[in-house]
């Protein structure tokens, strides 16, 4: 999938970040993929690496927890309009490109 920058595209999901208390484990962090109620057309704006993973208490210098990554995405930033912030993309959410 060859896409350009400011390329108009449509999208029929986008990703939403989710955290929850696992037990034992601690907080898990993860992308979740939420359907539209309809295709949106927008602009891409960008190309980002997001991480699924959770915090493991341990101590790294002066810090208490570290993130460890179970799983890495490649998505793209689609921009609507100005007064909004771009969402996320799975590449297989984005059609008519």
């Amino acid at each position: 999938m060859n896409i350009e920058f400011l390329q108009p595209v449509e999208i029929t999901h986008k990703l939403v970040r989710k955290t929850a208390w696992v037990q034992q484990e601690g907080w898990h962090s993860y992308w979740e993929s939420q359907k539209l109620p309809k295709p949106i057309t927008g602009n891409v704006v960008g190309k980002r690496q997001v991480k699924n993973g959770y915090k493991e208490q341990e101590v790294v210098g002066d810090s208490l927890a570290v993130f460890k990554t179970t799983m890495s995405m490649t998505v793209y930033l689609v921009v609507f309009s100005m007064g909004r912030n771009p969402v996320k993309v799975l590449p297989e959410h984005i059609i008519n490109w």
